[in-house]
C-alpha cells in the first residue's frame, strides 16, 4: 500500500470519526431541547401529559396510594377550555354515593357510549381511583333498561344524564349531573371535560 493512500485512509478515518462524534452531541442536544419543549408544552396545572401518536391519545399519570397509573383521555385539557363545567359539579361523587348511573336517551348513539364509558373508568374500579359502583341506563324503561333519570339522583345516588342539546356544557340540575353536547363527537369532549374537573386536572 502506498504512502499516499494510507494518508488518504486515515484522513478518511479522521473525518468519519468527527462527523460520528458531531452527529452523537447534535442527538443530543435536540432529544433534549425537544424533551423540553414537550414538556413545556404538555405540562397543564403541574400535571404533565403525554401524547401516543400510535393510539391517538393523551396520557397522565395519575398517583394512587404511592401507586401510578397512566391514564388515556382522547382529548388534552387545553382543547377542552372552551365547555363551560359548572363548579363543585364533581362533589356529589368525591362524596362517595352507595352508586352512579349514567344514563342515556334512547336514541344514544355508540360515540355517547364512549362518553360513558370515559367516565365509569374512572368512577367505577378500573383504576381504583373512586370505586363506586357504576351501571348505565337509559332514561325510558325498555327490556335491557330500568329507566333512570334525574329524578333518581339523591345523597346515595348520582345520576350522570348524558344527552345532545344547543351547546357543549356540564351542570348540575338539582342532584343530577348533566352533560349535554351539541353532536355525538362532541359527547366525547364534554366527558373528558367532566372527568378532568373530576381528577382536579381543571
Amino acid at each position: 500500500m502506498s504512502e499516499q493512500k494510507k494518508k488518504n485512509e486515515h484522513k478518511i478515518l479522521i473525518v468519519s470519526i468527527i462527523i460520528i462524534f458531531a452527529c452523537f452531541f447534535l442527538i443530543l442536544f435536540f432529544n433534549q431541547y425537544f424533551k423540553e419543549k414537550k414538556i413545556d408544552e404538555t405540562t397543564y396545572n403541574n400535571f404533565e401529559f403525554f401524547y401516543s401518536e400510535v393510539e391517538g391519545l393523551w396520557y397522565t399519570q395519575i398517583q394512587i396510594d404511592q401507586q401510578p397509573f397512566n391514564i388515556p383521555f382522547y382529548y388534552h385539557p387545553n382543547e377542552l377550555e372552551d365547555i363551560i363545567v359548572q363548579e363543585g359539579i364533581e362533589d356529589g361523587i368525591w362524596n362517595k354515593p352507595s352508586q352512579i348511573f349514567i344514563t342515556f336517551p334512547v336514541n344514544v348513539t355508540p360515540k355517547m357510549g364512549i362518553a360513558g364509558t370515559e367516565i365509569s373508568r374512572l368512577t367505577g374500579d378500573r383504576y381504583g381511583l373512586f370505586n363506586i359502583p357504576t351501571k348505565s341506563s337509559l332514561t325510558e324503561k325498555t327490556d335491557i333498561s330500568i329507566g333512570v333519570t334525574c329524578q333518581w339522583a339523591n345523597e346515595n345516588t348520582v345520576v350522570i344524564y348524558m344527552l345532545i342539546g344547543e351547546q357543549n356544557i356540564a351542570f348540575l340540575n338539582d342532584d343530577c349531573i348533566v352533560l349535554m353536547a351539541q353532536n355525538e363527537n362532541e359527547s366525547i369532549r364534554v366527558a373528558d371535560a367532566f372527568t378532568y374537573h373530576l381528577l382536579k386536572i381543571i
